[in-house]
């Protein structure tokens, strides 16, 4: 059984995470679309509404996180291992020069890095699914969530940040 404080926590977390990378291809869905091209994976016919499927089921994702709606924690999973082992796969075959589509980091190139954070994120998605014991969440909780999911979001976007930076050096 998780404690309702951490289980808001994760699922806070998580919508921040899901949520910036959707704001990032909501940004630009032209871009979106050839970063879903480059993966080939596709037919050019069907990438411009695959990107718009894969925009609606994040924010689908992160909605459900945000209001705590069952399941959220297992479609995140889902949603991480999907987008790990397709990079994966893309890694295996030798393509590397194509942009990962999933960092707030324009240009972040396909790395293993990326494969272990997507399954770490998967993994702490599955924690949501445990059962959530019953006690009351008082001012002070609310306060270490809020806490520990701006301070962990804040070390996500920076490791992300510098995983990026790796890479552009791995590039030269």
């Amino acid at each position: 059984m998780i404690d309702p404080q951490i289980h808001i926590a994760f699922r806070l977390l998580l919508a921040v995470i899901i949520g910036a990378a959707l704001v990032h291809k909501i940004a630009d869905v032209k871009e979106f679309q050839h970063t879903l091209r480059s993966y080939k994976v596709l037919s050019y016919m069907v990438s411009a509404p695959a990107a718009y499927l894969v925009i609606l089921v994040e924010a689908a994702i992160t909605t459900a996180l945000l209001f705590g709606f069952r399941g959220a924690g297992f479609a995140a999973a889902l949603l991480f291992a999907l987008y790990g082992v397709l990079i994966g796969v893309k890694l295996a075959q030798g393509q590397i020069y194509i942009d990962c589509g999933c960092s707030w980091v324009k240009g972040a190139r396909l790395s293993v890095h990326y494969c272990y954070r997507n399954g770490a994120l998967a993994a702490l998605s599955l924690f949501l699914i445990l059962p959530v014991t019953e006690r009351t969440i008082g001012i002070v909780d609310y306060i270490n969530i809020g806490g520990f999911a701006a301070t962990a979001a804040g070390v996500y976007f920076l490791l992300d940040a510098v995983l990026h930076m790796k890479n552009l050096e791995l590039a030269r």
